[in-house]
């Protein structure tokens, strides 16, 4: 720990009740904001990134109709004999995932579908990419 770490941490266990409080509130926070120019910034390396990557062939492409089209049928399976997919009948057949949440993969695509078992049924928190903006989608979803 550096000394001015140590510092701060001695004058905030100095501090009122209620103002050590209103700091241990704030520093969570703190680590979510990041400045939007910082942010603008992150997002057109990104852009520039992915759009390099498409015109030099590295990248497959999927039409958002196939991608959604294997999701439907994921979601929509149901009652076939088939494990590994969510459905009422067999809500526990994904796999176990974060925030209490369960997951299957897209066939064929970089994609899998997040959801929670619920009674009759699943709840569906998201048609999530593997390596983008993971769990971008945990405030949609339930505590259990």
């Amino acid at each position: 720990m550096s000394d001015t770490l140590k510092e701060i941490e001695v004058q905030a266990h100095s501090l009122l009740l209620e103002e050590r409080a209103r700091l241990a509130e704030s520093l969570p926070e703190s680590l979510r904001d990041a400045p939007i120019a910082e942010i603008e910034k992150a997002w057109e390396a990104e852009i520039a990134e992915r759009v390099a990557a498409y015109d030099r062939g590295d990248l497959p492409t999927f039409s958002a109709e196939s991608v959604f089209a294997e999701a439907r049928r994921l979601a929509l399976h149901c009652c076939s004999g088939s494990r590994g997919h969510p459905c009422p009948c067999f809500p526990q057949s994904g796999s176990p995932y974060r925030f209490n949440t369960r997951r299957i993969f897209v066939k064929y695509f970089p994609f899998a579908l997040i959801y929670q078992p619920e009674s009759g049924g699943i709840a569906i928190f998201a048609l999530a990419h593997h390596a983008r903006r993971p769990y971008y989608w945990q405030s949609r979803t339930r505590p259990g």
